[in-house]
Order: structure tokens, then sequence, then C-alpha cells
């Protein structure tokens, strides 16, 4: 089924639905929300760069507080903090 997932971008906040397979597969739901805060550059490109990133995830895995999103362009390298 599939789930949610939230955070933040440094200025707004990203949001949307996911299905992630045991084998890996990730496909992200159909385009992810983000609250539209004006926010000063490179805040706001990186922001955007880090949504479209996540409309072409194919692919995860975790390593610890480590996550890995592989995606057409390369990969992100998530890392946990916090509670």
């Amino acid at each position: 089924g599939s789930r949610r997932f939230g955070g933040s971008g440094g200025c707004n906040r990203i949001m949307g639905g996911y299905d992630a397979g045991r084998t890996g597969r990730l496909a992200i739901g159909r385009g992810p929300a983000m609250t539209m805060m004006a926010c000063p550059e490179p805040v706001m490109s990186l922001e955007q760069a880090f949504l479209t990133a996540l409309e072409s995830a194919s692919s995860y895995r975790i390593d610890g507080d480590r996550l890995t999103i592989d995606f057409d362009e390369g990969e992100l390298h998530l890392e946990r903090t916090g509670s």
C-alpha cells in the first residue's frame, strides 16, 4: 500500500506518497507537493531540483540512518536527524 513522506527542503515543507518494495523498488506518487514560501537562492533552486529528482526515483537502499534514493540523473543521500 501507499505510504506518506514529509520533510523540509530548507525553507519549504515537502510531502507526498510512495510505494516501496522489499527488493528496493521505489515509486513516488504523482507530483510530490511543496509549500510555496518565497526563499532566497540558492535554497529555492535546490528545493526544486530535489523535487524533480524525487519524481524520477526508481529504487532505494537503507544503511543505518542513511537513505540512498536512485533516480534518472544519479542518487540522493539523505540522513535521519532528530526523532
